[in-house]
């Protein structure tokens, strides 16, 4: 689900468009990046098999940069670079650094960087894109960027919650995603119709009542004294 919104308080035409993690990767980063436009959305981790070890060598404890063709390992060690092309010229390209055996093999560190029984060495892929989404990692760590996204999401997942339950947009009923999209437009039309058609006849949502896990100490506090006295 993607929300776009325009910032014009700067006197410019930023735009920011928040979406969930599914939208977020270096490619599209950087495509809004050309936009022009602010792309807010929580960064996917890291998905190797270090991620996944305790005390893993990740990208992140490597020394990477991209613009020189440089990665140096935790141990000090540099890779060789070798660029590489995507399959069916699809964009996706960068470098991938090979280390040498005689520095792996050895290596004290070993265990928490090369997790193939019969590998001899560490890859480390790098797309042309890696700092882009690293930047967006480490922004999605910022107050400001928890406070902004908060501030939209709930409002999207209820949104969705109700197109789902009372609409059933999540499954498509026609084949092709051009008939999927206009059904999807105008079921959200319909959808505003009907609220637009609510709210000036004088009908609103009850607030909902908090559940349990929502009641303060001091109200529950405040019902075990009215219960003593009763």
């Amino acid at each position: 689900m993607m929300m776009k919104f325009i910032d014009r308080s700067a006197g410019g035409c930023t735009s920011t468009r928040y979406v969930d993690q599914g939208y977020v990767c270096g490619p599209t980063l950087v495509a809004a990046d050309e936009r022009d436009e602010d792309l807010v959305g929580p960064a996917p981790k890291a998905s190797s098999p270090q991620s996944r070890m305790e005390g893993g060598f990740t990208h992140a404890d490597f020394q990477i940069d991209v613009e020189r063709e440089q990665a140096i390992c935790p141990a000090g060690h540099r890779g060789t670079p070798k660029m590489f092309q995507g399959h069916q010229d699809n964009g996706d390209y960068g470098i991938t650094f090979t280390f040498q055996k005689q520095h792996c093999e050895p290596c004290p560190l070993r265990a928490r960087c090369i997790t193939g029984k019969k590998q001899e060495r560490r890859y480390l892929v790098v797309r042309q894109t890696y700092t882009r989404l690293q930047q967006a990692r480490e922004r999605v760590k910022t107050d400001e960027f928890k406070a902004a996204y908060g501030k939209h999401r709930a409002p999207v997942e209820g949104c969705l919650s109700a197109l789902v339950r009372g609409q059933g947009i999540r499954r498509c009923r026609y084949v092709g995603q051009e008939k999927n999209h206009l059904r999807a437009l105008f079921v959200g039309v319909a959808v505003n119709l009907r609220r637009s058609a609510a709210w000036r006849a004088g009908l609103r949502h009850r607030p909902q009542r908090p559940g349990l896990a929502l009641v303060s100490a001091k109200q529950q506090t405040t019902a075990n004294d009215e219960q003593k006295i009763g």
